[in-house]
């Protein structure tokens, strides 16, 4: 008990001499704080659309960019509910979490993060658009189609499917779903049925669908398939495919366009070929298809 008074005199010192007293509140709060700088021409990415969706705050921070404006603003808690339209922006960072929710039932949640665009399928434009991403939950409708960061696009009628960003420049989707949903990446398609997923990696030359190549014979490789140009024969053997050019050749396989000159080789791998595999003795390509 006699420290008490000690204490006590000790604390009135200190305020009489003008120290400051620190908050143990973190600063700034994460409402106030701003998200990352945007990506280069985020204002003008979606015009206004006549779609309606309605936006949930569930946690801070979460802000929103409206059609052609130039700076966000928050759902704070005395108002976290928001109707927006067709080209507005959802942006929620660490701590954050919003969801989207579509008058068809669909519905998609983002937490920490996270940059997506709501667009408008009446004008051809994805349901969502993925800018920025750390992990989402998506519940979707027959028809709609999201957009994932890079480019590729995930079509599914049910769910939930799982985003996330596993690393820097790894996306993973997993399908939690009962049924199957579709991921369209570059020149491959991947089905995944219940519990399945898959890894996307995000290039710099972007991972949206491309149209098959024309003038290309389309060869068999195991699991994946390669196009060659001119009548060039290509080794196939242990999921692996070796192509020997004796003049100028283009080919197309796994995402990947190559050129090469004469002389020179290129080999195309399956992720589960055993390594060190060398060119069978006499190739026996899969029958071509023009």
């Amino acid at each position: 008990m006699k420290r008490l008074p000690l204490l006590l005199g000790l604390l009135c010192a200190l305020s009489a001499s003008g120290c400051t007293w620190l908050s143990t509140q973190r600063w700034p709060s994460p409402q106030d704080r701003d998200p990352k700088t945007l990506p280069p021409g985020l204002a003008n990415r979606y015009a206004a659309g006549p779609e309606e969706v309605k936006v949930q705050r569930h946690a801070d921070p979460v802000r929103i960019l409206a059609p052609a404006a130039l700076t966000t603003y928050p759902l704070n808690f005395y108002n976290r509910t928001l109707r927006a339209t067709a080209g507005t922006a959802v942006l929620t960072w660490t701590g954050g979490r919003a969801e989207i929710l579509w008058p068809s039932g669909a519905a998609v949640v983002l937490f920490d993060a996270c940059i997506a665009w709501i667009g408008s399928p009446s004008r051809g434009e994805p349901t969502l658009d993925f800018i920025e991403l750390t992990r989402a939950q998506l519940m979707l409708q027959p028809g709609d189609q999201v957009r994932l960061l890079g480019g590729a696009v995930l079509t599914g009628s049910s769910g939930p499917y799982v985003l996330e960003r596993i690393t820097p420049d790894v996306q993973r989707v997993i399908n939690q779903s009962k049924g199957a949903v579709t991921v369209a990446f570059r020149d491959a398609t991947f089905d995944l049925g219940p519990g399945q997923k898959v890894d996307l990696p995000l290039l710099s030359d972007g991972g949206a669908p491309r149209l098959a190549q024309t003038g290309l014979r389309s060869y068999s490789v195991g699991r994946f398939r390669i196009g060659v140009g001119g009548d060039v024969q290509p080794a196939i053997g242990d999921g692996r495919a070796w192509v020997s050019a004796d003049h100028e050749l283009a080919l197309h396989g796994l995402g990947v366009s190559v050129h090469l000159a004469a002389g020179e080789q290129a080999e195309f791998a399956d992720f589960a070929a055993p390594a060190g595999s060398s060119p069978p003795p006499s190739g026996q390509p899969a029958e071509g298809v023009p």
